[in-house]
C-alpha cells in the first residue's frame, strides 16, 4: 500500500547518482518457490514487475529457486552475469547467505523485500504488518458471535508473529476477553504453498468455534478462505485484495502493497535514484492497509467503519501504540508477554 504520496516521496530524494556509480539496468528476479501465481505475496510482486516493464519496456528476467543452496548460487550467478539490480521475494531463512552474497557482489544492487540489510548496495522494506494486522483483529473481534478468532500464519518466524502480535492487540483492543488461537502450516518454504493444509487446519479451528479466520501464510491463505466460506464464517484475506474470492464471506484483506515496493524500487535502479537503504512503509505511506470494496461493503457498517478509519488515525497519530514484535522479541499486549 503506498500509492502516490510515496512515489512522490521516491522522487523527491536526491536525484544525484548513488554511490554506486551510473550503472546498465539489468534486473532479475528469484522467487523462492514455484508458485509465483498465488494469489498473494509473489503474485503481487510479479503484478509490480510488469508494471515496470509495461512503462520503461526493460525485461525482467524471472527464475525460480527449488531449494535455499540453488537460491544462494541462482544469486552469485546473476551477479556474475551482471543482472543488476537482483530481486529477492522473501528467503527469510537464508539471511546469512543472503548477507554473504550481497557482501561478496559490492557492484550489484540487492531488492530485498523481506529482511534487515544494511549494506551500501542493499535497498530493503519492512512492512508494518502489526498495524495493519491490528486494524483486522479489531474489525474481526467486532464482527465474531462466538468471541473466537483463528489464526494461520504460513511458519513460525518474526515477519508472521508480528502478523499474529498485531492481530491479537487489535482484537483485544475492541475486547479484551477474545481468544485467538493460532497455529502454523508447516516448517518449510512450502508452507506457503499448501492451501489444502490451510483449509484443513481452518476446519479444525471452526469446528473449535472460531468464526473469523486470518491466515497471513501466502498461496496457503486461499484455502483457510475457502474453508471459512464452506462453514458460512468469515476470512480475512492477506497480501493481496482477496475480497472478490468468495463475496459476502471474505470481511476484508490485509493487504501488502508489494506491487507497488516491486515497481517503485525497479524505476529508483533505473533512474539511478539510490537513497535509504531502508524504507519503512507502514499505514501513512500506504504500504499496508484494509481492502474495502463493493464485496465486502454488506458485512461492514458505516459505524464501523468510521471506527476502523478513526483507530487508523490514532495510529499514524501515536495516540494508540501497536505492539511491534520483531522490535521487541516478545508479543506485549496489555502489560502480559503471550509469546516471544
Amino acid at each position: 500500500m503506498f500509492r502516490w504520496f510515496l512515489f512522490g516521496l521516491f522522487l523527491s530524494l536526491s536525484f544525484t547518482a548513488g554511490s554506486l556509480g551510473a550503472q546498465e539496468v539489468r534486473p532479475a528476479i528469484i522467487y523462492d518457490t514455484e508458485l509465483i501465481m498465488d494469489g498473494s505475496w509473489n503474485e503481487a510482486i510479479l503484478k509490480g514487475i510488469k508494471k515496470f516493464e509495461k512503462r520503461t519496456g526493460v525485461p525482467v528476467k524471472i527464475e525460480i529457486a527449488r531449494n535455499y543452496d540453488e537460491h544462494t548460487q541462482k544469486m552469485n550467478d546473476f551477479a556474475k552475469q551482471g543482472y543488476n539490480p537482483i530481486l529477492l521475494s522473501g528467503s527469510i531463512l537464508t539471511q546469512k547467505k543472503i548477507r554473504k552474497a550481497v557482501i561478496d557482489h559490492p557492484k550489484t544492487r540487492f531488492i530485498i523485500f523481506n529482511g534487515i540489510f544494511n549494506l551500501p548496495n542493499a535497498y530493503y522494506f519492512s512492512f508494518s504488518y502489526h498495524t495493519s494486522s491490528f486494524l483486522a483483529g479489531y474489525l474481526s473481534a467486532a464482527k465474531t458471535k462466538s468471541g473466537k478468532l483463528g489464526f494461520i500464519g504460513g511458519m513460525e518466524i518474526p515477519t508472521i508473529k508480528n502478523f499474529l502480535c498485531g492481530y491479537i492487540a487489535g482484537a483485544k483492543y475492541q475486547n479484551p476477553d477474545i481468544q485467538v488461537e493460532h497455529t502454523y502450516v508447516g516448517h518449510d518454504s512450502n508452507a506457503w504453498t499448501r492451501p489444502d493444509r490451510a483449509r484443513e487446519i481452518a476446519l479444525e479451528q471452526i469446528e473449535r468455534g472460531a468464526d473469523v479466520i486470518f491466515s497471513p501464510s501466502g498461496g496457503s491463505s486461499i484455502g483457510a478462505l475457502k474453508a471459512a466460506h464452506e462453514k458460512s464464517v468469515l476470512g480475512v484475506g492477506v497480501d493481496m485484495n482477496q475480497n472478490h474470492l468468495y463475496p459476502g464471506s471474505i470481511l476484508t484483506s490485509v493487504m501488502v502493497r508489494v506491487d507497488n515496493a516491486a515497481y517503485r524500487a525497479l524505476m529508483t535502479a533505473h533512474r539511478n535514484i539510490w537513497g535509504e537503504q531502508r524504507k519503512v512503509m507502514g499505514l501513512q505511506e500506504k504500504g499496508v492497509e484494509l481492502a474495502f470494496d463493493q464485496h465486502n461493503e454488506g458485512l461492514i457498517p458505516s459505524a464501523l467503519k468510521k471506527e476502523i478509519e478513526q483507530l487508523e488515525s490514532d495510529i499514524i497519530l501515536g495516540k494508540v501504540t501497536v505492539p511491534y514484535y520483531e522490535g521487541a522479541k516478545e508479543c506485549l499486549v496489555n502489560g502480559k508477554t503471550l509469546f516471544k
